[in-house]
């Protein structure tokens, strides 16, 4: 992606981005991908709802299912144009996908076995569903771990080498939890909007729903890269380390 957004300069070996993806090849190809480890993590999730059902009474079981349900209907009706900006709508979806999933498998896999199926053969034939299951799980954690960070407003961010003002200080911190909210906001929109269908065929979002979450995004996408080199300067890399012609350039333009 960095290489195709910088077009035929990052094609050229000068500017380095060739000889990184080289290395990263190899690694790659070496460890794999993750689709190992999101079947172990989905066999996990599986395994801790049964677990629960299992330690728990028939009153308590009923109560669990019960608030696992209700995570379902915590969503705006589809007639009405949701406010994107608000992160605990766009949590409860995430969090109703990854439910739904989850309780949907768990109920096809409890069937099968009933009816004498091998656990190996079942985790074979549901690959996929496994592989989204996990998928939306770590999905809406990371967004949880985002949103919970955004939403952080009682601690004003401790700034080093800012003037000690307090209204300054907490001008600062609004605008670093305003920051905070878009990244959030972006990364929980962009997981819906790249795989819509769930959300779709459940009828969470229409056409004028999608509609307005995509402008949403757009939208962030333009404040996020005004701060652009802001993200890369985070990574402290040493200024004597930027050494490829493409990103002198970078740093004379900033």
């Amino acid at each position: 992606n960095c290489r195709e957004a910088c077009g035929g300069e990052g094609y050229l070996w000068a500017n380095q981005i060739g000889e990184i993806r080289a290395d990263l090849d190899v690694f790659t190809t070496f460890e794999g991908d993750n689709t190992v480890l999101l079947q172990l993590a989905a066999k996990g999730l599986l395994s801790d709802l049964k677990h629960r059902f299992q330690t728990s009474d028939l009153t308590a079981s009923k109560l669990l299912l019960r608030t696992l349900r209700s995570q379902l209907r915590k969503l705006p009706l589809p007639r009405i144009i949701p406010n994107w900006h608000n992160l605990t709508t766009i949590g409860d979806l995430l969090l109703a996908r990854e439910t739904s999933q989850l309780l949907t498998l768990g109920r096809t896999l409890r069937h099968a076995r009933k009816q004498g199926a091998a656990l190996p053969d079942l985790m074979r034939e549901h690959q996929l569903a496994l592989t989204e299951l996990a998928t939306s799980y770590a999905e809406r954690l990371t967004y949880q771990s985002m949103a919970q960070r955004a939403l952080q407003t009682s601690t004003p961010l401790l700034i080093e080498g800012f003037p000690l003002d307090p209204i300054a200080q907490q001008r600062e911190h609004l605008r670093h939890r305003d920051y905070l909210h878009t990244l959030a906001l972006s990364f929980g929109l962009e997981r819906i909007l790249r795989a819509p269908a769930w959300f779709l065929t459940h009828h969470h979002l229409t056409a004028d729903t999608h509609h307005s979450a995509t402008q949403t995004l757009q939208h962030s996408y333009q404040t996020i890269a005004q701060h652009s080199l802001t993200h890369i300067q985070a990574f402290g890399i040493p200024h004597h380390s930027i050494t490829a012609p493409i990103a002198q350039d970078t740093v004379n333009v900033s």
